[in-house]
């Protein structure tokens, strides 16, 4: 737990002998004042407890590459691209890059990742993964999309999720409006894959122009990852652009790939792809890969050769994929269902497989 919990735990100690102490000396004389200060004790007792109950934050998954890490928060604005969802103004976008940090390290030969947060998440979703791999020398860009993002920092300020992405993701259910979904899903990976797009390019601008902690980054040898919404987002980029190696995506549906519905389901874009893809996915992704027609394409790439591989990690549900499972290890079981796997494993089982994957398909080359 971080230290922040045992100061609650103790705090509740100090409340809990307090209102003994004030019961048995009747240090409190009328009655009501007594009740009052009860009722206050006993609420934020009870209050503190369920923090540390629901978030214990466990300490995040150590790395074991030989490389230390520097972490840098970038905010930049596009001059050319107004923003969906506030078209009065220009899209601004906010990402952390993880580096590593090496004398040892020359220009231009780091292989960069670029990562896409799931649909109700935010850039840091997936922290030991970034950190890992940052200690193997990746270069990784963790991006917020903004309004789409919990909240993006911009200026000093929080700009919160925009309410009708917040319904459009509670409502949409293709199996009773496919046509709504089709809007929503084109209208979402336009977004995402416009962000990473012009992140890429953004970082890629910095390391030509040789700056300090960006000439690292080897500007033609590109990996993109991403977390369900964030992962469909990635192998839509992963089509676009000649740069991108290889795409691993956490539990996906392949929704930039849908290019129509024709009675009653999705048409597809069914032109292979010439990036390597890895698909991981949880207890509770491997089901739908066989039932739901959103993961139909899903089901088509369950192989293992040079170019298409999938793993599942048995024992983890859908959140467990990401570091919500440290945090808040009974949030993620509220919310996506029975796990067994504990939460430090999964996530090195994840962390093993990204290294090994982006190690054949990025590192190779250099």
């Amino acid at each position: 737990m971080r230290l922040i919990n045992y100061l609650f735990l103790i705090i509740v100690i100090i409340i809990l002998f307090v209102l003994t102490n004030i019961k048995k000396s009747k240090i409190i004389q009328k009655n009501w004042q007594r009740k009052v200060v009860y009722i206050l004790g006993w609420s934020v007792s009870i209050l503190l407890i369920l923090t540390v109950i629901f978030f214990p934050f466990y300490p995040p998954v150590p790395v074991s590459g030989p490389y230390d890490y520097q972490v840098k928060t970038i905010q930049f604005t596009q001059p050319d691209r107004k923003d969906p969802y506030h078209p009065e103004k220009n899209r601004t976008l906010v990402m952390d890059y993880y580096y590593p940090v090496s004398d040892k390290i020359a220009d231009r030969s780091v292989p960069l990742i670029m990562f896409s947060h799931g649909g109700i998440s935010s850039k840091t979703s997936n922290v030991s993964m970034f950190s890992e791999l940052a200690s193997h020398g990746y270069a990784v860009a963790s991006l917020d999309h903004t309004y789409q993002a919990l909240f993006t920092r911009i200026n000093g300020h929080k700009a919160w999720m925009d309410g009708e992405y917040f319904k459009e993701m509670m409502g949409e259910n293709s199996h009773k409006d496919i046509e709504n979904s089709f809007k929503c899903f084109q209208s979402w990976m336009d977004i995402r894959v416009k962000d990473i797009d012009a992140a890429i390019n953004y970082l890629k601008d910095r390391a030509m122009n040789g700056e300090k902690a960006f000439a690292i980054i080897s500007p033609d040898i590109i990996g993109v990852s991403g977390h369900s919404l964030g992962g469909s987002a990635a192998l839509g980029v992963a089509r676009l652009r000649p740069d991108i190696k290889a795409a691993l995506v956490l539990e996906s549906p392949y929704l930039a790939d849908i290019i129509g519905v024709s009675e009653g389901d999705f048409t597809w874009n069914q032109a292979p792809y010439d990036a390597a893809i890895l698909n991981i996915y949880s207890d509770s992704g491997m089901p739908l890969v066989e039932k739901d027609h959103k993961y139909a394409q899903n089901k088509k790439h369950m192989v293992h050769n040079d170019k298409l591989d999938y793993l599942h990690i048995e024992g983890a549900n859908h959140f467990t994929l990401t570091d919500l499972v440290q945090q808040s290890p009974l949030f993620c079981k509220i919310i996506g269902g029975n796990y067994t796997l504990s939460g430090e494993d999964g996530l090195r089982q994840i962390n093993q497989a990204a290294l090994e994957f982006f190690d054949k398909h990025l590192k190779v080359d250099n």
